[in-house]
């Protein structure tokens, strides 16, 4: 028997990025993937720690067939992580969301994942670029988005 789970497919290794629903108060539950305001987000693939930028349209239901167990057995959901764009006195942060287990250590988490990963080219809302390895950029904020439901 196969079951089925919301996901993103990694842009660089193709391994699945697994989603919790979305939430939409007030909806009935047709189980949508992606959260209302269908704007793109950067998320980073826990696997090769790569951030690509994903839409509505990326998110697709999976079925865990023959794979092995996922590494999210444990209660989880979307974990919003604002970095600094790296330009002085920038104040629009680089939001980069990523599936994280709900009992981690969600500040300490974020700065390890962040030191690991790189990008090919994110933006923030100023119009600055980051392209590369993350290992020096700040953390300014990790939270649980709600946009996400915990799963």
């Amino acid at each position: 028997m196969f079951n089925f789970f919301a996901a993103l497919v990694c842009k660089n290794c193709s391994q699945p990025i697994p989603l919790p629903s979305p939430t939409h108060p007030g909806r009935p539950l047709d189980r949508p993937l992606w959260p209302r305001d269908a704007q793109t987000r950067n998320f980073l693939c826990p696997q090769c720690k790569q951030v690509f930028a994903y839409s509505a349209q990326d998110a697709h239901w999976l079925s865990s067939g023959d794979m092995a167990p996922s590494p999210f057995r444990k209660r989880y959901s979307v974990v919003c992580i604002e970095v600094s764009c790296g330009t002085p006195n920038c104040e629009a942060p680089i939001k980069i969301h990523t599936p994280m287990a709900c009992d981690a250590d969600i500040p300490k988490e974020s700065r390890r994942l962040v030191a690991l990963s790189s990008v090919q080219l994110l933006g923030c809302g100023a119009a600055h670029f980051l392209k590369g390895s993350l290992h020096n950029a700040m953390v300014l904020r990790a939270y649980f988005d709600q946009d996400w439901q915990v799963r």
